[in-house]
C-alpha cells in the first residue's frame, strides 16, 4: 500500500519517484532480511511459528535446496509467502550474501513494478478515492458485509475445533 501511495504521490509531484523507488527497495529488503535472520539464528522459534504447517515446511525445505535462488527471487511476488519463505530460507542456512544479492534484485523489481503502475494510474486512483469519498455508504456496506462474512467463517471454523 505504501508503494502504491508513493506512486500516486510521485504522479502528483509531491514525492520524488527515485526516492520512492529506493525506499521501497530497501524497505522490502529489510523485512525479508529480518525474517531470514529470525530463521537463521532462532531456528526453534521459526519452526514453532510454522508448527501447524509441518508438511508444507518439509516440502518447502526440499524446494529451497533444489531451487534456492529462484525461490528467493520469486517469493516476493507470491501472496502469503513473504514471511514464510525467508524464515525457511534462513532456517535452512542458505548463504546470506547470496540471499541479500538476489533479494535486492527481487525487491527492486517489485518496487519498480508497483510504483510504476501506481504512477501511471495515478489519476484513476485519485478519481476512485474521490468517488469513494462522495459515496461513503458503499464503503460502509462493503465493510459490513466483509465483517459479517468474517464472523460467519470464524464461527464455523471454531465449531470444528
Amino acid at each position: 500500500m505504501a508503494l502504491i501511495a508513493s506512486g500516486v504521490f510521485s504522479h502528483t509531484g509531491q514525492m520524488y519517484y527515485l526516492f520512492a523507488l529506493i525506499a521501497g527497495t530497501l524497505g522490502g529488503m529489510a523485512g525479508d532480511i529480518f525474517w531470514y535472520s529470525t530463521g537463521r539464528f532462532n531456528k526453534k522459534y521459526a519452526l514453532k511459528i510454522l508448527k501447524s504447517h509441518r508438511r508444507e515446511v518439509a516440502l518447502a525445505r526440499i524446494q529451497v535446496y533444489r531451487y534456492g535462488a529462484y525461490i528467493v527471487f520469486i517469493q516476493r511476488f507470491i501472496y502469503g509467502a513473504r514471511l514464510v519463505v525467508p524464515l525457511l530460507i534462513g532456517a535452512s542456512r542458505y548463504n546470506f550474501r547470496r540471499f541479500v544479492v538476489i533479494n535486492f534484485f527481487s525487491s527492486f523489481l517489485w518496487a519498480l513494478l508497483y510504483l510504476t503502475i501506481a504512477y501511471f494510474l495515478g489519476d484513476s486512483i485519485i478519481a476512485f478515492f474521490h468517488y469513494l469519498k462522495s459515496h461513503f455508504y458503499w464503503v460502509l456496506l462493503f465493510l459490513g458485509i466483509l465483517s459479517l462474512l468474517a464472523i460467519l467463517y470464524l464461527k464455523r471454523y471454531s465449531k470444528k475445533n
